[in-house]
């Protein structure tokens, strides 16, 4: 209800902040939120190809998956599908520290 900045305390949970703002209003997309978090940050940039590589390596994992009848082949070309893309979107943008 009420946006802004808050500082979290040591061992204080995310959902005693959220009750400090005041909650999500009535038109808020839970699913959105996300904390950034200056250390999330500082790993992504000393290691940004981390992430990618473990994406990497569950695309080799999707394409090992058996698909022996049409809807098992289907759903695995659309797993590799989302992969690539996610692969393509990380690989386009700098890690900005946002915890989702």
């Amino acid at each position: 209800m009420h946006g802004g900045t808050y500082g979290i305390a040591p061992g204080e949970r995310l959902s005693s902040v959220l009750a400090r703002s005041g909650g999500f209003g009535p038109e808020a997309y839970a699913y959105g939120a996300g904390v950034d978090e200056a250390r999330s940050a500082r790993v992504g940039v000393e290691n940004p190809h981390g992430t990618v590589e473990r994406v990497k390596a569950q695309e080799v994992t999707l394409k090992a998956l058996p698909d022996a009848d049409a809807d098992q082949k289907n759903a695995k070309l659309t797993a590799i599908g989302q992969t690539e893309a996610t692969l393509a979107q990380l690989q386009a943008s700098a890690p900005i520290g946002r915890v989702a």
